[in-house]
């Protein structure tokens, strides 16, 4: 690797286990004092446990995921394909929506490096995200398909669009996902219609400095 883009790794790893682990971990300290002010108060006490350890879940999850995408021997879209399989159903698990699969039984050897898949799953987290708190709804499919030039990841649901009440409130989270794409030189699009659900759709390109085909 040479030597810019090991900085501009290893800057970016630095960048997201502080994001991960700082905000997690101000956040128990913060709950913590809080239980020591209200020692006398045992709903209170425990109301404020549990948060303390839906914090921890969610610190650990996001760091298995930084792990992950650091380990070369996931490097590969059969590993790319199991982790958002695990991932997307652990994250909707306790909710009301029903998630489905649609990928290849038996996908292609293609190398993808770290940052792609970490890009991709962050992007399938932020899409699902959305469609558990603001969408309503109560079926979602994951798709993916492979040709010779790309790779087609697609969310979809049967939610209530995202309306004009919505885009305030998802500006950041689109942002992000539109910015992780062109760092991919993806294209990728959102098509919604109110009262008719959403549909993401992200295609990667193969053999562009990123993914490539292993013979």
């Amino acid at each position: 690797m040479p030597l810019k883009a090991l900085e501009n790794e290893r800057k970016r790893i630095a960048a997201e286990m502080h994001d991960e682990l700082g905000a997690g971990l101000s956040k128990i300290t913060h709950l913590t004092q809080v239980m020591v002010r209200e020692t006398g108060d045992a709903a209170v006490n425990r109301e404020i446990a549990l948060k303390i350890q839906n914090t921890c879940n969610h610190l650990q999850s996001g760091i298995n995921e930084i792990i992950w995408s650091l380990d070369p021997q996931h490097d590969y879209l059969h590993s790319l394909l199991a982790f958002l399989r695990y991932s997307s159903a652990e994250f909707l698990e306790n909710s009301t929506v029903r998630l489905d699969f649609n990928f290849p039984s038996t996908p292609p050897t293609l190398f993808v490096p770290g940052t792609f898949r970490r890009n991709i799953q962050l992007i399938v987290k932020e899409a699902l995200n959305n469609i558990l708190k603001h969408s309503g709804a109560t079926n979602a499919t994951i798709s993916a398909s492979i040709s010779k030039s790309h790779i087609q990841i697609k969310i979809e649901d049967n939610g209530c669009g995202i309306t004009n009440q919505h885009r305030p409130v998802l500006k950041n989270g689109l942002r992000n996902m539109e910015e992780r794409a062109l760092s991919m030189a993806a294209n990728f699009s959102i098509t919604s219609t109110a009262g008719m659900g959403t549909v993401l759709n992200l295609e990667i390109p193969i053999c562009q400095g990123g993914i490539e085909p292993i013979y």
